[in-house]
């Protein structure tokens, strides 16, 4: 993801949910190959966060060989890295990367060369031996029909036979080019959020890549629609991937997946939840650090439904006073700055007991309090 996941919110994500792996942020190749700045910034690690996949976006063979090379090297909890070729953003369209690479598969191939060389450099210079996996993350290629999965439970390919059988031959050429895992979201570079995810597509691949490697070691992920416990098995099952990732659901709630949870059951329990994420959160930022536009990213993402009640339930204008400070945050990762968030938080807390208290659900106030 862009501006997400550094290191603060992959160590809560493990803390909160039932998380095995986790991935950074995309990764600036060109930022990671020659800005020390960037690497300070940006590339943090620890060895909580272990295992974890270091992602890159990028399009520059040298930048990305420079930069896996590097991250091979910088710490023991990095495990792969990955080269992003599934972004669709305009940040990827405007530099052709990320999904834009799927238009010129020669081209995404020699990158992923590339990116095998610099983690052979990097593993070289490890003290533990270990040699990160060459990975890689795409998207499924668009259908040029318009059928669609009957269900959830339809396991068989969604769109056309040259939807499948072009991502199939993608998948083929990835690995050839020597890449040992492989991430695949269900979408196209174009469909969004409410498409659904094709895990036919998905399953596909495995099939394929299974059939034909026969004893090989290259894994498969199955990448979309994983919001819950039970999306999660049922996508591990329909996809007969290696693995299952959630991304964008995380941000809301990073103890979605969390074992034996499930989804908030009424207003009070989903304000204590995000309010519990939050302070999560904000005690690994004042740990570890983070870059503030991705403190403020994290805590809109975590308190935007709270937020909305407070702010639509006012008649004043007692709101801004942590409705600013949380989505508008400046400062650095210091205890004392933070300081400005948790008091926003405690006054967030305060106006939705307030809240509860005069609702007709009878529910007692002191019911939200963060654990």
């Amino acid at each position: 993801m862009v501006g997400a996941s550094e290191l603060a919110f992959r160590l809560a994500a493990r803390e909160l949910g039932s998380v095995d792996v986790t991935w950074t942020a995309m990764l600036d190749a060109g930022g990671v190959a020659k800005s020390p700045a960037y690497r300070r910034e940006q590339c943090a690690f620890d060895e909580r966060d272990a295992p974890c996949v270091a992602q890159l976006g990028g399009r520059d063979p040298a930048a990305i060989e420079e930069a896996a090379a590097y991250l091979s090297a910088a710490h023991s909890s990095v495990r792969a890295v990955e080269l992003n070729c599934g972004c669709p953003q305009r940040c990827a369209r405007a530099g052709q990367y990320g999904a834009y690479l799927l238009d010129d598969p020669d081209h995404l191939c020699a990158l992923v060369r590339a990116l095998s060389r610099g983690i052979r450099r990097g593993a070289a210079r490890r003290a533990d031996g270990i040699v990160p996996a060459v990975a890689v993350k795409i998207r499924v290629y668009p259908t040029t029909c318009n059928r669609r999965r009957a269900s959830d439970d339809d396991d068989t390919p969604a769109g056309d036979d040259s939807r499948v059988a072009r991502t199939i031959s993608l998948a083929m050429a990835i690995v050839e080019a020597g890449a040992t895992l492989l991430t695949v979201h269900g979408r196209s570079r174009g469909e969004r959020y409410d498409v659904p995810c094709a895990w036919g597509v998905i399953a596909a691949v495995t099939t394929a890549l299974r059939d034909h490697l026969k004893n090989s070691s290259v894994l498969v992920v199955a990448n979309g629609d994983v919001a819950a416990p039970s999306d999660a098995r049922r996508c591990a099952r329909l996809t007969r991937a290696d693995g299952v990732m959630a991304a964008r659901s995380l941000l809301a709630d990073p103890a979605r997946l969390a074992v034996g949870r499930g989804p908030p059951t009424c207003a009070t329990e989903a304000a204590r939840r995000a309010l519990t994420n939050a302070r999560t959160y904000l005690r690994y930022v004042a740990e570890v650090g983070a870059p503030w536009q991705a403190v403020t990213r994290h805590l809109a993402e975590m308190l935007q439904r709270e937020l909305r009640r407070a702010t639509a339930g006012a008649s004043s204008a007692s709101p801004k006073c942590f409705r600013t400070p949380l989505l508008s945050y400046r400062g650095s990762s210091s205890q004392q700055d933070l300081e400005v968030l948790y008091e926003a938080l405690d006054d967030l807390e305060t106006h939705l007991r307030t809240e509860v208290r005069g609702s007709s659900d009878g529910r007692a106030a002191s019911s939200i309090v963060t654990q």
